[in-house]
């Protein structure tokens, strides 16, 4: 998802305590922080620096990313529901005045921006226009161990080979010729890789 989602909305992004009071139930800043790291080396998130150095998390999809996490079961015995829930108004947030406050509007408006990221990424990925970054590398680590293990087996498979070669010229040639076949062979399965990855976006 870019690494990990395509086309964040850039004024979800909100602070790691935010985050955490915008979990039922809230949580602390410190939680989140553990959690976000989590979710970052697993390639499920992305964070982006805020002010003094802060770290900013995109909301919908932090939300997202610890519901899919989330043990359904442990859920059930905390009384939680174990589907990502649109933010509802909270008993803090400001009601609003016959009046009109800005306030609340403005909390308001966020609170229907960050649902409407939320089912709009819901639904790119059932699209299948989401890619989790695990997928990719778990496609390109593969090549690369088949790769590894040609590359291994080489002095097994071209001992006798090289040995019969009149002279140094002719076995760099022939070392020549076996690591040529061996790059083309990884440059086709990344390329077959990424034309399989275009033909899941269709």
């Amino acid at each position: 998802m870019s690494d990990m989602v395509d086309a964040l909305d850039d004024t979800l992004w909100v602070s790691l305590a935010e985050a955490g009071r915008s979990q039922n139930p809230p949580v602390s800043r410190a939680a989140v922080s553990k959690r976000v790291k989590k979710l970052v080396e697993a390639g499920r998130l992305v964070t982006r620096k805020g002010p003094m150095g802060s770290t900013l998390v995109h909301l919908p999809a932090y939300l997202r990313a610890v519901s899919d996490e989330t043990d359904p079961a442990q859920d059930l015995r905390n009384g939680r529901s174990t589907a990502p829930a649109a933010i509802e108004e909270s008993e803090d947030e400001p009601t609003a005045p016959l009046t009109g406050d800005p306030n609340y509007h403005k909390s308001r408006a966020r609170r229907e921006a960050i649902n409407a990221e939320t089912a709009r990424l819901d639904l790119e990925e059932r699209l299948g226009l989401l890619v989790l970054r695990e997928d990719v590398d778990l496609r390109t680590t593969e090549i690369f161990r088949k790769f590894r293990d040609r590359l291994m087996g080489m002095p097994a498979t071209l001992s006798d080979v090289l040995a019969a070669k009149p002279d140094a010229a002719a076995i760099r040639t022939e070392l020549d010729d076996q690591f040529r076949l061996m790059l083309e062979a990884l440059a086709k399965s990344l390329d077959a890789m990424a034309e399989a990855k275009e033909e899941d976006d269709d």
